[in-house]
Order: structure tokens, then C-alpha cells, then sequence
């Protein structure tokens, strides 16, 4: 079993660049010359912030694209040489797992994915040149660490916010392919942050559903449970103080 890369997103992505984005357009793989623009394809299914559901057959996704790719090339064979290769594999993770998410908010499991999948999906691969698939592979550890990292993120957050932000949380898991496109936007955003100055960071930081200083959904909630706690044991004190 292969250790979680944890810590914060910028822990997963120092080394990865493959993906990375400039001004509208996004840059694929390192050495790659194709392009994408990002507005385009990014359509999102989801509103900024809560990532409501829409009408998944009411907007062009990247998932259509994504699937269109994987149809003409195999991904067992010339999966990396897809320009939608990041997407596609997230959305094999995704598809492959098993969130326990109850599991992992307990702290039953290490992990929201059991981490032997990723060695599980190395073995479906057939390289043929062994040092371009050494190093396609270790791109592919860094994503996959970085996808187990979002999905715990999220899940956290998800939890911490209430019974509406979970119950979104949930129908999203529900459905694979939104989940993998809002997994990869996400982890593409972490990339972009990399050449932002500090004010920068910290008013991107500050507009996402995250990022509010004012909102501490996540402490209420904890100090809630606490309250909760101390209610129950100062009635049962006094129930069994009747009793006797």
C-alpha cells in the first residue's frame, strides 16, 4: 500500500505540472503542444459554491469529450497520448472506487479510496517503452494522490456544513462523470495558483466556498456536538439523581 501524499494541495502538486493553466487557454502534459480552451470545456454542471446539479443533457461537458477520446484510444494501451488524459483518468479512479466516505469521517479507514487502487489500475496498462511509462507513471501516482486528497477535502467540508451541503455531496457522488469533472477542475485550479503572488492566493482563497473567514459552519457544528454531549449527561445526571 503506497502512502497518501497529505498535507495541503500544494503538497500533492509541487512536482506535477502537467496540468496548467495560462490566462483562458489550458496547457496539457509537459512537452505536449496541444491546447485546449478552458472556458470552453469547463462548462461546468455545477453553480460556484455549492455545485448545484443541473440538467446533465442541457450543457456540452468535458465528459463528452472525454468519452468521445477514450472510444478512439485505448486507454490500456496510448491512454497518456490523449490531450484528455488527466480527465480520463480521474474518471477511472472514480468509476474503479469505492467512496467510504462514513468510514472514513469515523476514522475507520485511512482513506476515503483504498490506496492498492492505484496499483490495481498500473496493472491494466500495457507500455510498451519502459522508460516513458516509469515516468508516465509517477505523473500518474501525483493525480492520483491529488483525486484521493480532493474527495477528502470535499468530503469534510461536505459534513461539516450541514445536512443540505451533505445531501448535495452525496447526489454528486452519485454520478461519476460530474464528480470527475468537478474533481478535475479542481485540482486544476490548484495548479493555476502556483504563479499568484501572496494577495493574490489569499483572494482566491477568499471566493470560493472554502475560503470564507466569516464562516465557521464547520466550528458551529463541533461546538454543537459538544453542547449536544453536555445537555445528555447533565439530564441523565439528573434522571438517575430522581431515581435514587
Amino acid at each position: 500500500m503506497e502512502p497518501s501524499i497529505s498535507g495541503g494541495s500544494c503538497n500533492s502538486l509541487d512536482s506535477y505540472r502537467s496540468l496548467a493553466t495560462d490566462g483562458s487557454k489550458y496547457h496539457l502534459s509537459d512537452g505536449s503542444h496541444e491546447m485546449m480552451n478552458w472556458k470552453t470545456y469547463m462548462r461546468t454542471h455545477f453553480v460556484e459554491g455549492d455545485a448545484e446539479l443541473l440538467d446533465s443533457a442541457s450543457s456540452v461537458s468535458l465528459a463528452d469529450a472525454g468519452e468521445k477520446d477514450s472510444t478512439a484510444t485505448s486507454t490500456s494501451t496510448n491512454f497518456n497520448e490523449s490531450p484528455y488524459w488527466e480527465f480520463n483518468y480521474i474518471r477511472d479512479i472514480i468509476r474503479s472506487s469505492d467512496l467510504v466516505m462514513e468510514e472514513f469521517l469515523l476514522g475507520e479507514v485511512p482513506s476515503i479510496i483504498a490506496l492498492d487502487l492505484f496499483d490495481k489500475l498500473e496493472n491494466q496498462k500495457a507500455g510498451t517503452n519502459k522508460n516513458a511509462e516509469e515516468q508516465l507513471k509517477i505523473r500518474r501516482r501525483v493525480l492520483f494522490y491529488s483525486v484521493v486528497e480532493c474527495l477528502e477535502l470535499r468530503c469534510k467540508l461536505s459534513f461539516g456544513r450541514g445536512v443540505e451541503a451533505w445531501a448535495k455531496w452525496t447526489t454528486l457522488v452519485q454520478r461519476n462523470e460530474w464528480l470527475a469533472e468537478e474533481v478535475y477542475r479542481e485540482i486544476a485550479s490548484w495548479t493555476s495558483m502556483e504563479e499568484l503572488m501572496v494577495d493574490e492566493i489569499v483572494d482566491k482563497d477568499m471566493s470560493t466556498q472554502y475560503g470564507k473567514w466569516t464562516d465557521f459552519s464547520f466550528e458551529a457544528y463541533e461546538e454543537g456536538v459538544d453542547i449536544e454531549k453536555e445537555i445528555l449527561s447533565s439530564l441523565m445526571d439528573e434522571l438517575i439523581g430522581a431515581l435514587m
